[in-house]
């Protein structure tokens, strides 16, 4: 997946700020990517060397002058063509920095494990409880709007982040477990 043409796509809806584009990531596609604020910025600059987004400057009064970005027709067509095209899973690579702890974890002590096992449960649990929070108004919203298609699309991606966030809770849990079972070995392993 392309930080690029989910930017396109949050464009597309209207044009925004970077500001305005962290703040929808948050509110829109955050439980499946997630991104940081000088991400966006250079991922803006890219798109508008490619001619796919161009930037109005906006001066403002009351508040510091505006960089509003608008999606190009080229801009348009390409995400359209993302849209389009399957994504091969070599494409999205998995990248889960607590793993490797978990893996490396034979170096420390059960205690120091759990420890971070209970942190990512943790995280996990209120993600899951936002996500919930997300749900339940995308339904209440559609049910009002008598089912958008735009919205029930939307609608979709939330319960597979959900999905997949409740199964991660349940294995970290499971996980936990285990580690406390485990007996600790006299010598930690070197490999």
């Amino acid at each position: 997946m392309s930080l690029h043409h989910l930017i396109l796509g949050l464009l597309n809806t209207q044009p925004q700020s970077g500001y305005d584009l962290k703040k929808k990531f948050a509110k829109t596609v955050q439980n499946f990517w997630s991104t940081d604020q000088s991400q966006i910025y250079r991922a803006l600059y890219k798109l508008e060397e490619k001619g796919w987004i161009h930037m109005e400057y906006v001066v403002q009064e009351d508040n510091p002058d505006k960089k509003l970005y608008h999606v190009t027709e080229a801009g348009y067509d390409e995400l359209i063509r993302w849209i389009t095209t399957p994504i091969g899973e070599t494409q999205s690579p998995i990248r889960e920095g607590w793993l490797g702890q978990l893996f490396f974890g034979g170096l420390v002590g059960n205690d120091e494990i759990i420890s971070v096992l209970e942190a990512y449960r943790d995280e996990l649990e209120q993600v899951v409880a936002h996500l919930e929070l997300i749900h339940r108004a995308l339904v209440a919203r559609n049910d009002e709007l008598g089912g958008v298609r735009d919205l029930q699309l939307v609608m979709m991606t939330t319960d597979y982040g959900l999905t997949m966030q409740k199964t991660a809770l349940e294995w970290i849990k499971e996980a936990i477990r285990q580690v406390n079972q485990l007996q600790l070995d006299s010598k930690p392993r070197n490999t």
